[in-house]
């Protein structure tokens, strides 16, 4: 037996009403259940990919490698760090074979002309990524033949680049999440597992088919329905 809280009758311990007063009689643990149920849930948090960290600035020898592995890729984007430290790079190689072709060739050219030849593709690829990176085309550079030309070229080259993704790629300061970097990876393995061939261009990824088949450039998106239609 218990006692009512509302008349001090006394009635059984299995009641959930009182005979006497007929008052509804409920437990603390009931009632602390329904407090809890009537409390809204609360949302869970959500990630904020503009709160994410930029990458720090490239190194002089990060910058000139990325521009020789990408040699002739003109797809994507580039940083400020990559392409002045490669700019860099192309002047103190022309200066120092200068030099070396005064003192020791007699002033021949010839070694010069090679070394141009050589870096001239990278060169124009880089430029091309930079503009990419605030969201102009890569043929401007073809405004460097004119005095103007190269005036504006300097100060978009010495532009800081689209916060967010635009038509040439994701923003190369923001490290790739590892969800993105998972996703790719499988796709990539599912691809090559089938004899495709899947090479990553910027901003996106060339599928080469086996057997001389059709080569084409996809997105991440194109990229998995690609995937999961042709396997």
């Amino acid at each position: 037996m218990k006692i009512c809280p509302y008349c001090a009758e006394e009635i059984k311990d299995a009641a959930i009403k009182c005979r006497y007063c007929h008052s509804s009689i409920t437990s603390d643990k009931s009632k602390n259940i329904q407090k809890k149920s009537a409390e809204p849930a609360k949302e869970k948090p959500k990630l904020n990919t503009s709160e994410r960290k930029s990458l720090p600035p490239h190194k002089f020898p990060e910058a000139v490698n990325i521009c020789f592995s990408r040699y002739s890729d003109f797809t994507g984007r580039a940083r400020r760090s990559e392409y002045w430290f490669f700019y860099l790079f192309t002047v103190l190689i022309n200066f120092s074979i200068g030099v070396f072709e005064y003192i020791f060739l007699e002033g021949s050219v010839f070694l010069s002309t090679v070394i141009h030849l050589i870096i001239l593709c990278p060169t124009l690829a880089v430029g091309a990524r930079r503009l990419h990176d605030i969201g102009m085309s890569g043929w401007w550079q073809l405004i460097m033949l004119t005095i103007v030309g190269i005036i504006l070229l300097i100060y978009w080259s010495c532009k800081k680049g689209d916060d967010n993704e635009n038509n040439f790629g994701l923003n190369p300061t923001i490290p790739q999440t590892k969800e993105f970097i998972i996703l790719t990876e499988n796709i990539t393995k599912t691809l090559l597992s089938h004899e495709y061939k899947v090479k990553e261009r910027g901003f996106g990824w060339l599928v080469i088919e086996p057997r001389g088949g059709k080569r084409k450039l996809y997105s991440l998106e194109e990229l998995k329905e690609y995937a999961s239609g042709k396997i």
